[in-house]
């Protein structure tokens, strides 16, 4: 059975308020609010586990807000195994304004983790990566990790055989893709700062492909406009139908795991872009990250199609 461990080197409580009419720098009044287990990488594992594939989300976590973190993963039944230190996982906040529409985030850099803990998370790392096939790097990492550790991890992983899919940004997806993972999810605007310029035409996502891919797969987030890809043999683009769009956040990781989803069931790749879009269109349907209903990921399916680019 497939299993795909998911790393989030920096996660966080993601707390969730609706804040109709906001506008900064008044005094604002939160009509609802939640809060769930946030971090790309386990949003990837939520999406995952909904779609029934095998994963187990990793990562660094400490004080009360890991421990909620844990809570919730327990709750939805999803297999974890984070590495423990004394400071305190990050709080974000996310404000959503129904009438615009506009969202709103605020950020916590996250805790400093110190050398020893640094140690003993890449040693359960390695010991992970032996009962797992794909692992996924997602996101940015906290304090104390050097802009290269993406690199040492990823040339770990393929060194045992483990495919690996980063979807970073910054030095972190600079400094990774040196490692040559197996796939590589940039959004329009990290690919615009690896490449130096804008991408607005077709021919220029098409030109950014051949850049980025090098042997890998290269799915490139466009937002609203959908995913442009390559497998090195041929480039495509998949569109999604207008959705009311209610969270951003979270759908490049539901994206991610659709991807997996349908490679993991050996569908041709413009297949797999297909399910990659319905499945991050479909968790932009909910008000908070929660993967996406399934009937809601397989109505979308039936609206997809992928066109060469």
């Amino acid at each position: 059975m497939l299993t795909i461990l998911t790393v989030t080197l920096n996660p966080a409580v993601d707390k969730f308020m609706t804040v109709p009419h906001f506008c900064a720098g008044t005094e604002v009044h939160c009509s609802e609010s939640c809060e769930v287990a946030g971090g790309k990488g386990i949003n990837v594992s939520r999406m995952l586990k909904r779609l029934k594939v095998g994963t187990i989300a990793t990562g660094i976590l400490g004080g009360e807000r890991g421990q909620f973190i844990v809570r919730e993963l327990l709750r939805e039944k999803i297999p974890a195994d984070f590495h423990w230190i004394p400071r305190e996982t990050r709080l974000n906040f996310t404000l959503q304004d129904p009438f615009t529409g506009r969202t709103t985030r605020i950020l916590e850099p996250g805790p400093e983790v110190k050398l020893p803990d640094i140690r003993a998370f890449q040693k359960r790392f390695s010991y992970l990566l032996n009962s797992c096939q794909v692992v996924v790097f997602s996101g940015s990492c906290a304090r104390g990790f050097k802009e290269d550790v993406y690199q040492g991890l990823i040339r770990e992983a393929r060194d045992k055989g483990v495919r690996a899919v980063l979807d970073s940004s910054g030095k972190f997806l600079s400094l990774g893709l040196k490692a040559g993972p197996d796939c590589v999810k940039p959004n329009r605007q990290e690919a615009e700062d690896i490449l130096g310029r804008s991408l607005r035409s077709r021919a220029d996502l098409k030109d950014a492909l051949a850049i980025l891919n090098r042997g890998r797969v290269v799915l490139l987030s466009l937002g609203e406009e959908g995913l442009a890809a390559t497998d090195g043999k041929k480039a495509w683009l998949v569109s999604p139908p207008a959705v009311n769009i209610r969270n951003p956040v979270g759908c490049g990781d539901a994206l991610v795991a659709g991807f997996l989803f349908a490679e993991s069931h050996g569908y041709e790749f413009s297949e797999r872009l297909c399910y990659a879009v319905a499945a991050g269109t479909a968790h932009a349907l909910r008000r908070v990250p929660g993967g996406g209903s399934r009937a809601a990921f397989l109505k979308m399916m039936k609206k997809l199609k992928a066109i060469p680019l």
